[in-house]
């Protein structure tokens, strides 16, 4: 029996888009399930920035910040993203 096999491209985006509305550099960072902190990016002042999909899908979905300025350390307070995954089965 032949089968006919169609080829699709996809359109992988980021889900999670950081806006920086503050008048300096604002450092991202993220946790990992073995909670390590580690550097996402930055984003300039007056812009956007999307996440790659490699830190949206890390548990524990968290994210913190840090002023790029020199003395400011990392924020005390997480921000935590609820992230559902969905799954789509097709029986025949």
């Amino acid at each position: 029996m032949p089968t006919t096999w169609r080829r699709y491209n996809y359109n992988l985006i980021d889900v999670i888009q950081v806006s920086n509305k503050l008048p300096y550099t604002m450092e991202i960072f993220y946790l990992t399930e073995e909670d390590e902190t580690k550097a996402c990016g930055f984003v300039e002042p007056r812009d956007l920035m999307n996440l790659p999909n490699s830190v949206v899908a890390t548990p524990p979905f968290t994210l913190l910040f840090r002023p790029r300025l020199p003395g400011y350390v990392l924020s005390s307070k997480l921000f935590t993203y609820l992230f559902i995954y969905y799954t789509h089965r097709t029986h025949t």
